[in-house]
């Protein structure tokens, strides 16, 4: 089999399932690749624990950080993974259910998808925390901002922004023009700019701003950027994290909630 797993924030899998017992999963954990073999009887513990190794985390006791599975029938739910379950079970189980899900459909191409992301925040732990784990810290962050879920107006919104900006891409490129291509400069800017506000921009925002809003969005998000020029990526990441973690409640996990409403009649048959 073939599946596709995804770490937390830009921390791509893919593992490779072949005949033989022993296999291998290549973890792109933003930049370099980390390979991390498992066999047929590698618990989800054991994973963790080489996974952690290769990429420079603490133990999950210390990190808060646990893996977990996407819904085989594609309902926007994750399932947390008890440390005792073997790696190929679990894929077993959810390329079965998801089959059963979609019988009669054209053929299912879904593949699972693991997420290591954390679970428990523990304060007294910050500081060891290492740098990978500020860096998935900062990603996880920035999901929640983006869906929403984390109070920022827009001004600090875009500050943030930047700070991914230049963690994720390095110093802004200013777009030069040639007169072989005078326009081509000023496309790619522009493009990598409406990534960077797609990506770490929240939603809510975006979604209410006219076009010519979004233009000077741009133009503001390019000169925050700028302002970077030079800062590291281990740098930035200190500046989003102490930031972010200003509010009390960081590290909470928050969800939509359902509104239900009930209605019912009082003795007099008056309807509330």
């Amino acid at each position: 089999t073939h599946t596709h797993t995804h770490t937390h924030t830009h921390t791509h899998t893919h593992t490779h399932t072949h005949t033989h017992t022993h296999t291998h999963t290549h973890l792109h954990v933003l930049y370099p690749i980390q390979v991390v073999g498992f066999d047929a009887s590698t618990t989800v513990e054991e994973f963790q624990c080489r996974l952690n190794q290769d990429t420079g985390m603490r133990k999950t006791g210390q990190s808060g950080f646990s893996l977990y599975t996407d819904d085989p029938t594609g309902r926007e739910l994750e399932h947390c993974l008890q440390g005792g379950i073997k790696i190929c079970d679990i894929i077993s189980k959810w390329e079965q259910a998801s089959k059963e899900q979609h019988t009669g459909k054209s053929e299912n191409t879904r593949t699972v998808r693991l997420t290591y992301k954390n679970r428990l925040y523990f304060s007294p732990q910050v500081r060891g925390e290492s740098e990978r784990e500020r860096l998935l810290l900062v990603y996880q962050a920035n999901e929640a901002i983006a869906a929403g879920h984390f109070p920022v107006n827009k001004e600090l919104a875009l500050e943030m922004s930047a700070l991914l900006a230049q963690v994720e891409f390095g110093d802004f490129e200013r777009p030069f023009s040639t007169p072989a291509s005078p326009n081509s400069a000023q496309t790619k800017s522009n493009q990598t700019l409406k990534q960077v506000l797609e990506r770490f921009y929240p939603k809510h925002y975006r979604r209410t701003s006219t076009e010519e809003q979004l233009r000077q969005l741009r133009q503001r998000l390019s000169t925050r950027w700028a302002s970077l020029r030079g800062r590291s990526s281990s740098e930035c990441v200190r500046i989003y994290l102490t930031v972010a973690r200003k509010w009390p409640f960081f590290g909470a996990k928050l969800f939509e909630a359902e509104v239900c409403v009930f209605m019912y009649w009082t003795k007099t048959n008056d309807f509330i």
